[in-house]
């Protein structure tokens, strides 16, 4: 009876990891269409200029830079109120 039962979960185990090796394989096949699509998405280094905008660490700094540079100031004030607390976080 013990024997029974060790080669039935034997089985079982030999069944599912041949399962899980057919499936990773399934998964390794799709890495490469799926990094594709990514690219595909991928926004270009064009459209990523706002990212790369000289933010001011605070709105005093903005002012200060906005007078010697005759430049206005844009503001961007965020708050995340998801969590248990208020998030701000803001850029000038």
């Amino acid at each position: 009876m013990k024997t029974l039962v060790m080669r039935s979960i034997l089985g079982v185990v030999t069944a599912v990891l041949l399962g899980l090796s057919g499936v990773s394989r399934g998964q390794d096949a799709a890495v490469p269409r799926i990094l594709e699509k990514l690219e595909k998405a991928r926004p270009a280094d064009a459209d990523m200029g706002f990212y790369r905008l000289d933010w001011s660490p605070s709105i005093t700094d903005a002012k200060r830079r906005a007078r010697k540079e005759g430049r206005p100031i844009l503001f961007i004030w965020l708050t995340n109120k998801t969590g248990p607390t208020d998030f701000f976080t803001g850029h000038c």
